[in-house]
């Protein structure tokens, strides 16, 4: 990772983009001398004169040194306030070419020297490993105050090399200069990131969460650089010396570890407040889709404002919720949760009304209860029953069974809202009792709104067919515990 980022702060900095390209049997002290550009940066209005440099390359990269220079300086102009140019230097050969470049640069007052070196790390049968460096040395000192690197393992072809190498460098060179930073740590629709409290932050700023999406390849499989997919939206909540605590507005479901946020402007900021673009039955469209990270299976609240004041202020109110099915670029489709208010909510929501995301209203959870079968024969049956639930986006939740008492049972079952009420729901339940085979239980489960916290009665009645000894109606009863499982 890079490190010293304030370093580049300084006036008219210089950035020599010195390509070192070697095989594993040519070494730089012997390698001919090619030439290269040096660019130059300024973060101040005027732009410093342009300079080009000699260097050491193997000749059998000298076609791909315009790409290497392009790329380089493509990644240093998406640093705010940095702009590259070229010009004309001298510079020596051998070994001191590098010192030479130093001298050079401080002989012009510039503080910094940066050198991107490329080499050919390792030749395999079908591929090449390649590696690049990036380093930013001090003129005075001549030592490295600033350095990142990584290898291309089985690479096809150099332009593939150049491509992946051009997504990676402008988000390190921004990661130092804390205009983007990662996601260290995700706590439900709370997001820690390394934004540090010099990267100029402040609370109620919005940025957007991105990763790493697919490459553009042609038909030769070779790559021609990466997508970028956002992921979500977050609003600084606070800023910490080392870190940045942000809440999450869009992409619960989709931001993790790991992922990059980014700073937006205020009117870009706008973009991703979402609205009712028109509802038709119980199907609603939203203004907001994939390019601002909305997922299929994402929820969101439909407010309508009660009471405005102020400004931009006003009361509100939660009229519905929607599921969302279908995401498009700009847009999104979904309909309306389950729940017992629904067609009130299907007359209420109209065009216009705000969205924001919420967390799902199902979750995963653990039953624990007691269940009597066979209840209309003398010779009836009663079993322990341990059962994990878990929910799905589609409105079906998925069941998994163990039993004791009496004898054994382990199964497996599926069920279903009613009328599209979060209370009442239809199964089907495969069942294995020891002993006595296996058998299809067909129930009917009500969860009555008397939940404490986590914790929710649930009653089931069924009827089992196809065992000997369990046939027939059954009821269990128990206790539901809700939890999150990631």
């Amino acid at each position: 990772m890079l490190r010293n980022a304030s370093i580049l702060t300084a006036k008219g900095v210089l950035l020599a983009l010195s390509f070192v390209v070697t095989t594993p049997f040519i070494i730089a002290s012997n390698a001919q001398a090619q030439e290269v550009e040096l660019a130059s940066v300024n973060q101040s209005s005027e732009i410093q004169p342009n300079a080009s440099v000699s260097l050491f390359a193997d000749p059998e990269f000298r076609a791909q040194r315009p790409a290497l220079e392009r790329m380089v300086r493509t990644s240093i102009n998406t640093l705010e306030g940095v702009q590259s140019a070229t010009g004309a230097i001298a510079s020596g050969e051998g070994e001191d070419a590098l010192q030479d470049v130093l001298n050079e640069a401080a002989g012009r007052g510039l503080d910094y020297v940066a050198v991107v070196q490329i080499a050919n790390a390792r030749e395999r049968w079908f591929s090449t490993d390649y590696r690049a460096d990036f380093n930013l040395y001090n003129t005075e000192s001549g030592q490295s105050t600033l350095s990142w690197g990584k290898t291309y393992e089985r690479q096809n072809d150099f332009r593939t090399f150049i491509a992946l190498l051009s997504y990676d460098l402008p988000i390190e060179l921004q990661r130092e200069y804390q205009q983007i930073a990662q996601v260290i740590h995700v706590s439900g629709r709370e997001v820690q990131l390394d934004f540090t409290s010099e990267s100029g932050l402040e609370r109620g700023d919005v940025l957007r969460v991105f990763r790493e999406g697919r490459e553009i390849k042609d038909e030769n499989d070779v790559t021609f650089g990466k997508l970028q997919e956002t992921t979500g939206v977050l609003r600084v909540l606070s800023v910490h010396p080392f870190y940045t605590t942000a809440e999450v507005l869009i992409g619960g479901i989709a931001i993790e570890y790991g992922q990059y946020a980014e700073r937006l402007d205020a009117e870009q900021a706008e973009t991703y407040q979402g609205e009712v673009l028109t509802v038709y039955d119980d199907q609603v469209a939203i203004s907001i889709g994939s390019s601002v990270g909305v997922q299929p299976g994402s929820y969101y609240a439909v407010y309508q404002n009660v009471v405005e004041f102020g400004d931009n202020a006003s009361f509100r109110e939660q009229v519905g919720s929607i599921i969302v099915s279908d995401v498009y670029e700009g847009h999104a489709t979904g309909r309306f949760t389950l729940s017992n208010h629904r067609n009130l909510s299907r007359l209420m929501v109209n065009e216009g009304a705000i969205v924001e995301e919420i967390d799902a209203p199902w979750s995963n959870a653990f039953m624990a209860g007691v269940g009597s079968y066979n209840l209309l024969d003398s010779d009836g049956q009663t079993n322990g029953r341990l059962s994990y639930v878990m929910p799905t986006h589609t409105g079906i939740a998925y069941r998994a069974h163990l039993g004791y008492g009496d004898d054994g049972m382990a199964g497996i079952g599926i069920q279903s809202s009613i009328g599209y009420s979060p209370n009442f729901h239809a199964g089907l339940d495969v069942l294995y009792f020891e002993g006595d085979g296996a058998g299809a239980n067909m129930l009917l489960s009500v969860e009555p709104p008397l939940s404490m916290g986590p914790i929710q009665p649930v009653l089931e009645v069924g009827y089992i067919v196809g065992t000997d000894h369990y046939d027939g109606l059954n009821i269990n009863l128990g206790l539901r515990f809700s939890f999150d499982l990631f």
